[in-house]
């Protein structure tokens, strides 16, 4: 009989369908089922991917997920999850979802096998004690864990999993399919002077934008011939940010590109000197790993996850997320040195096993098998 293995996430992106194939070609043995609560998500826009290499389930598909009533939701999560053999095992996202931690711990009691998945870490934001101790036993039932970054699995730990495992490899994606997004064959096929600063993020106040925006003002003062910042994302602070661009009178250097597909991120990004994110709070932080690889440096936050992949002054610079000169110093070494930033772009090479979607498939096989 074929193990079972179960994928639960809410709503499927690229990178969601990236993990579920790794883990059915790294586990060829077993089925691999992505259960996905609904096609409908209330905060991204991704396309749907299509794949033969593992079974997609949905749900639902007219509303988000959490739109449904309570009783409705969980009974379609508990039959549909019954439906599989005894023997499957089942990775579970979004723990706080009361339809997810009901039919987690159904199944547990059951003698199924159950693990989460997550992306957050203790320093997100201040965390209050009786939350935290609600968190652990909302996660008491699982069996192991899959976490994002060296803070994320602290964090799993924190909550409580001390004897049980907790593996990394969460917020990983195909990094043959990122680099297969982008036009050219070759990076250095772009020349160095044409290439702009670029921010891939939602326009909300935790991607702390603005404070970019001053930053690169600062750089662009102190530059002759300072490049452009291009902005990739939708959100509610867009016309704060085009005034906030204006009254810094950086206007003609900042292009606004508003909500674009994976491929012209991808380009845009590929295209760049530089990946910018200075996030206040942000679990993870793909835009990060996705500009390492196509090769891209980037000037990231400390506060992000994804600083587990970027070493300061080697790949990139890791920086306090309110210090605007040290952020226009930054832009200034990776835009006006071709030859530092040669060097870190050749370094990001480095890092590419591991944020690709294999490290997760590995983790699960291995939980999968404990």
């Amino acid at each position: 009989m074929k193990p079972t293995i179960v994928l639960v996430w809410e709503n499927f992106g690229p990178m969601h369908h990236d993990r579920c194939v790794a883990v059915a070609r790294g586990i060829p043995e077993a089925r691999v089922v992505g259960l996905e609560l609904s096609s409908v998500s209330s905060t991204y826009s991704w396309a749907q991917e299509l794949s033969s290499d593992f079974e997609k389930i949905t749900l639902t598909r007219d509303r988000p997920f959490p739109a449904m009533a309570l009783a409705k939701r969980t009974a379609l999560l508990i039959g549909r999850c019954l439906s599989f053999r005894r023997g499957a095992t089942f990775f579970f996202c979004h723990y706080n979802e009361p339809a997810v931690f009901l039919t987690s711990a159904l199944l547990r009691m059951l003698g199924f096998r159950c693990f989460t998945m997550n992306d957050s870490k203790f320093d997100d934001y201040e965390r209050q004690l009786p939350r935290e101790l609600f968190k652990s036993f909302l996660m008491a039932h699982y069996n192991g864990a899959v976490s994002a970054s060296v803070r994320s699995a602290a964090y799993f730990r924190f909550l409580g999993f001390v004897k049980r495992p907790v593996l990394p490899g969460y917020d990983t994606f195909s990094v043959a399919r990122i680099r297969g997004l982008v036009v050219d064959s070759q990076f250095e096929e772009i020349d160095y002077s044409a290439r702009h600063f670029v921010v891939v993020a939602r326009l909300i106040p935790k991607k702390n934008i603005a404070h970019v925006l001053a930053a690169f003002a600062e750089y662009a003062f102190r530059t002759p011939n300072p490049r452009k910042l291009e902005i990739c994302g939708a959100g509610p602070l867009r016309l704060d940010l085009e005034e906030r661009s204006k009254a810094l009178n950086i206007s003609h250097l900042v292009d606004f590109n508003g909500h674009m597909d994976t491929s012209a991120v991808a380009n845009c990004v590929y295209r760049s000197v530089a990946t910018v994110l200075m996030s206040t709070e942000e679990q993870f932080g793909f835009a990060i790993t996705e500009s390492i690889a196509l090769g891209i440096p980037v000037i990231v936050s400390r506060n992000c996850g994804a600083v587990d992949h970027v070493k300061h002054g080697y790949n990139g610079y890791i920086l306090d997320p309110d210090n605007v000169d040290s952020l226009a110093d930054a832009m200034g070494y990776l835009g006006g040195d071709e030859d530092r930033w040669l060097d870190m772009s050749r370094a990001c090479s480095e890092y590419l096993t591991d944020i690709d979607a294999h490290r997760f498939a590995e983790s699960v096989q291995k939980l999968a098998e404990h």
